[in-house]
C-alpha cells in the first residue's frame, strides 16, 4: 500500500510505502495516545480473508494498493 504525501499541495510529492505493522488487537491503544500523522497497516488474520487493512491517526490523501 503506498500513500501519496504532498505536504504542501504543490504537486511535487512522494509516494510512501505504508509498512509499519500493527496487530489487531493494539488498535484501541493506538487510538487512545496523542500519535503523530502515523500510517499503519493492521496484520491480517485468517478471518479478514483477502482484506487488506490500514490505519491513519491524521492522514486523508489518495492511497493505492499495488504489487511489487
Amino acid at each position: 500500500m503506498l500513500y501519496w504525501n504532498d505536504e504542501d499541495g504543490d504537486g511535487n510529492g512522494e509516494w510512501i510505502e505504508i509498512s509499519q505493522q500493527l496487530n489487531s488487537d493494539k488498535i484501541s491503544q493506538i487510538l487512545s495516545t496523542d500519535s503523530a500523522d502515523e500510517l499503519y497497516h493492521i496484520s491480517a488474520t485468517a478471518a479478514d480473508g483477502s482484506l487488506y487493512k490500514i490505519l491513519t491517526t491524521e492522514k486523508t490523501g489518495t492511497f493505492v494498493l499495488v504489487k511489487k
